[in-house]
């Protein structure tokens, strides 16, 4: 969870706390419903879960491609480059 908030709050730079209290606050939402939604749509067949599960699962894969996406044009790292620590090392 550390992970995420660091990520998208140096993403998201302009209120650093907002952002925090954003990311805790779904966080739990998704921690007390995705278990309720999951067990309603069990009983009526278990293959909706599944289904149910992939998109959450394509979700959060679309999100994440956005979000490397906005890191990369964000700090300007180019692709020849790595980045250890503060320091940019060339090949």
């Amino acid at each position: 969870m550390a992970t995420g908030i660091d990520v998208v709050a140096t993403v998201i730079s302009k209120d650093q706390r907002a952002v925090a209290s954003y990311y805790t606050l779904m966080t739990s939402f998704s921690v007390m419903l995705i278990p309720l939604i999951t067990g309603n749509l069990s009983e009526v067949n278990i293959k909706l879960v599944m289904i149910f599960n992939a998109g959450v699962t394509l979700v959060g894969f679309l999100l994440a491609i956005l979000v490397y996406v906005r890191y990369q044009r964000l700090h300007r790292i180019e692709e020849a480059d790595v980045l250890v620590g503060n320091e940019t090392f060339e090949y």
